[in-house]
């Protein structure tokens, strides 16, 4: 298979996760919580929110990221289906 074509279909593949992620699994501060887990991505490990809030992904103040995380996450009914297939899997 053509290194090239690989390539564009696994982009293809992390834009369809990103839109699901970002359409189906989070309800509040959609924007905020995208902009956190990129950080997370770019910047691995840290030991705080100030030190995320710091990262040039996350490009909003440092409370933005206290809110996103108390506020926003999965909807209801993606955390049942996350639920249903942990309990199919054990």
């Amino acid at each position: 298979m053509n290194t090239q074509e690989t390539t564009k279909q696994n982009i293809n593949k992390l834009i369809e996760f990103r839109q699901a992620i970002y359409g189906k699994g989070l309800i509040a501060r959609r924007d905020a919580l995208f902009d956190l887990l990129d950080a997370l991505i770019v910047e691995g490990s840290v030991s705080s929110f100030a030190m995320m809030s710091q990262s040039e992904r996350f490009q909003r103040k440092w409370l933005s990221l206290y809110a996103a995380v108390e506020d926003g996450g999965p909807a209801q009914e993606e955390k049942r289906h996350q639920q249903e297939q942990l309990l199919h899997a054990l």
